[in-house]
């Protein structure tokens, strides 16, 4: 279904409901700012982000980032999501050669796949080959596919970006990185904001803007001990109110409320 499919389905379908959960503030108010009726229905519950078991074991993928030109003060940008236009990977690709033209090398890291059934997202593929070929960054991008896995290439990165053209709930990969201690820099859209706060565990930019994006990359390739700084923030962002227990309660208080109505 497209977005506006969706937007018609959830609308009707809430008439007849008793409680609307959603994973963000920001996914709430969007709601409410066009259906104001549904402001006694609805909950923000966080998506819970499991504790890693294995984090210790994890290895980064070094073969995958091996690199001709790289050297100590290379810089890698992961960027994890499925390969479409809406998650914006060509923005990550233009301010990868926005850095190059200012003399910082970084690598990228890009897991995910398109859905093969899209022909949309197939040519945005090859699209996005054609612009890292064009532009030179073929040494400088780990084309990683598909992972049932993405943790190793998490713990690989220095940050992660979310480049997103169009507004979303709060990505998990914000959360999944940033349990690892991996700070985000992500498009000012959705619920994005809601998670990074600037300076502290990322950076934010407008969305499609390549050069803002720059800038933020900059900051960290250009002061390591901020980067220390934001890894911290980061880490310590994803409290409580991700946890999987305090997940399952909160849907069993749901429930609950809901028998009692």
């Amino acid at each position: 279904m497209t977005r506006q499919q969706d937007i018609f389905v959830v609308t009707r379908a809430a008439k007849h409901v008793t409680r609307i959960l959603t994973c963000s503030k920001t996914t709430a108010a969007a709601l409410l700012a066009g259906h104001p009726e549904f402001n006694g229905l609805v909950q923000v519950i966080y998506n819970p982000v499991r504790l890693s078991t294995t984090r210790a074991c994890v290895s980064p993928p070094t073969a995958c980032l091996q690199s001709d030109q790289s050297n100590a003060r290379d810089l890698v940008v992961g960027v994890v999501g499925r390969v479409t236009p809406q998650k914006g990977q060509h923005v990550v690709l233009d301010a990868v050669s926005e850095l190059a033209r200012r003399g910082r090398n970084v690598r990228v890291v890009l897991v995910g796949a398109v859905d093969p059934h899209s022909p949309e997202d197939n040519s945005y593929l090859g699209s996005l080959k054609s612009t890292a070929k064009a532009a030179g960054l073929e040494r400088q991008i780990c084309w990683a596919g598909y992972q049932d896995d993405p943790m190793p290439f998490y713990t690989a990165c220095d940050v992660v970006a979310i480049p997103s053209t169009v507004s979303e709930g709060l990505p998990m990969v914000a959360l999944e990185a940033m349990r690892l201690g991996v700070p985000v820099i992500g498009a000012n859209v959705g619920g994005i904001p809601e998670i990074v706060r600037e300076g502290v565990n990322g950076f934010l930019f407008p969305p499609r803007n390549a050069v803002a994006l720059a800038d933020c990359v900059q900051r960290v390739w250009d002061d390591r001990g901020l980067l220390v700084q934001l890894k911290v923030g980061a880490l310590e962002t994803v409290d409580g109110r991700f946890s999987i227990e305090n997940f399952r309660a909160d849907i069993r208080r749901v429930l609950a409320d809901c028998a009692q109505d």
